[in-house]
């Protein structure tokens, strides 16, 4: 099974595994897959059985993403990327749906999140400023 988008065609269990990958929140599908070298961020909708992938963000260097998770509360989405020893934090705004990053020292950047009865909670934290640089990788903040 393939997807079909403007950066080409994504093949499931292809040479690429595990992208791409499929988030679901309560307001979008959401999916990373592999543009070139890359990792890229995609709404994916829906209109008479035929599936568009929009782009939104690039993520950066496939080679250099460990992980990528997502938070969704409602139009509003917290996308954490896994970078190893670095970890960025990307906010959906909910208006423009643009995918932006936003610095660590504002939200920290993490393994992984989620949305836990409404409320972001990060896990593997990393930080470069207060209050959470002093939490380890071991820590989860919410």
């Amino acid at each position: 099974m393939g997807i079909s988008a403007i950066t080409g065609a994504w093949e499931i269990g292809a040479s690429g595994w595990p992208y791409p990958k499929l988030f679901f929140t309560d307001y979008y599908i959401m999916a990373v897959a592999i543009k070139g070298d890359n990792l890229a961020l995609y709404d994916m909708t829906n209109a008479a059985n035929v599936w568009t992938a929009t782009e939104r963000i690039d993520l950066g260097a496939a080679s250099g993403i460990t992980s990528i998770d997502v938070a969704g509360f409602g139009t509003y989405v917290v996308i954490v990327v896994n970078k190893g020893a670095t970890k960025e934090i990307y906010e959906k705004n909910p208006s423009t749906k643009a995918v932006t990053l936003t610095a660590v020292t504002t939200i920290p950047g993490g393994n992984s999140c989620c949305n836990h009865k409404g409320q972001l909670f990060i896990g593997g934290l990393y930080s470069t400023g207060a209050p959470w640089n002093t939490m380890t990788a071991c820590s989860v903040a919410w």
